[in-house]
């Protein structure tokens, strides 16, 4: 669920709005991530419930009734802070280059200390 909402925000023009401050790109993106996802998981739960009661309304109150609100903001949380990591991750990668990055993580510790 995550990895489509990271597909569908990439894919909007949207989220290329404030890139010149990496920073404030960085947030931004993880922002619209961290919407995308809550309304990812919003509708997983609520198909089966329409389908369920036959009625959005119906559905939607059951909704609010049987969710544990605090297990669920802090599982939104965690997500939350996972892909303010992935963004500054992604964002440094795209910044210093992928090959770049595979050779700082990749490389062996005596030629790290030669080089």
């Amino acid at each position: 669920m995550v990895a489509k909402a990271i597909l569908v925000v990439e894919a909007l023009p949207i989220s290329r709005v404030f890139s010149r401050q990496l920073w404030f790109h960085v947030l931004w993106k993880t922002l619209l991530f961290n919407v995308v996802v809550l309304v990812f998981r919003f509708i997983e739960e609520l198909i089966p419930l329409i389908s369920k009661h036959e009625g959005l309304l119906t559905a939607v109150g059951r909704l609010h009734r049987e969710t544990v609100w605090p297990q669920f903001w802090v599982l939104q949380l965690w997500l939350f802070c996972a892909l303010f990591l992935y963004c500054v991750c992604s964002e440094l990668v795209r910044m210093v280059g992928a090959e770049r990055v595979k050779e700082m993580l990749f490389r062996s510790g005596s030629s790290a200390r030669e080089g």
